[in-house]
């Protein structure tokens, strides 16, 4: 299913609420769609700095990547995870969405402690220019407005790579590395 022509490009986390209360993001989260694949990666900002272990905050500032494809069903925007740094036991990942302004807003809920905790994600496009992606079993690539996010994973090993364009030279900017 082809998403329609507005999600597709690169989108930056620019806003997050969590339990009706906006936070401080420590990390940065950029999700690039093509019309086929979509790649996103969170990388921290400033290493060493975050919120403590008993805030449900800590669930959005840890270092993740994951790529594939997307669905919009009724509303909500399905991400479905062919490559995920945490591996094989990704939660689902399905949220409405909805414009406000020009922002794209995401809800949902996480479980935590075992309380149900409300989070709200607002993605700022960034455009669509040299959009393309492309994936084969265990890669995936998306590019557009100078970004790109390259994901792979085999043999047990995770690697998502976030790269900026400067004067046409691809140049890394941050990485997720681990084992699935």
């Amino acid at each position: 299913m082809s998403l329609p022509d507005e999600f597709l490009g690169a989108w930056r986390r620019v806003g997050l609420i969590i339990d009706g209360v906006r936070r401080v993001d420590y990390s940065d989260v950029l999700w690039l769609q093509s019309s086929d694949w979509f790649a996103d990666i969170r990388t921290h900002i400033q290493p060493g700095t975050g919120p403590s272990a008993d805030d449900p905050h800590i669930e959005f500032a840890g270092e993740l990547s994951f790529a594939g494809t997307t669905d919009l069903l009724d509303g909500e925007l399905r991400w479905n995870h062919a490559l995920d740094s945490r591996g094989h036991d990704a939660p689902p990942d399905q949220s409405p969405v909805w414009w406000q302004d020009k922002l794209l807003v995401e809800s949902a809920t996480f479980q935590w402690q075992g309380r149900v905790v409300p989070f709200v994600e607002e993605w700022g496009y960034l455009g669509r220019d040299g959009l393309h992606g492309v994936g084969r079993d265990g890669y995936i690539r998306v590019e557009a407005a100078g970004l790109a996010v390259e994901v792979s994973a085999g043999a047990g090993e995770f690697s998502a790579v976030k790269y900026q364009s400067r004067s046409g030279v691809w140049v890394e900017t941050g990485r997720v590395i681990g084992s699935v």
